[in-house]
């Protein structure tokens, strides 16, 4: 999938969807995200793993380790459902 073509704020996406929101459903159209995601957006994600490291000796994999798993998982158990 092609990346957006614009980058908004935050800020931005919360009034274009209270305002345009409204207009895009009497027109038979979706906002591109709804209100959950764009907050979501605005929350700080970063954590420390140092308690799973130590006690789980878990140790992170790459993005390119990790992915290929995961989308296979993922689209198995769609395929289960």
């Amino acid at each position: 999938v092609d990346p957006p073509g614009r980058e908004i704020s935050v800020t931005t996406a919360r009034w274009a969807h209270r305002l345009l929101g409204p207009i895009l459903r009497l027109l038979g159209k979706g906002f591109p995200a709804n209100r959950e995601q764009i907050e979501t957006l605005s929350r700080h994600w970063a954590f420390d793993d140092r308690r799973a490291r130590e006690r789980l000796e878990w140790e992170p994999r790459s993005l390119e380790e990790g992915l290929p798993e995961t989308v296979e998982l993922l689209v198995g158990s769609r395929e289960a459902a």
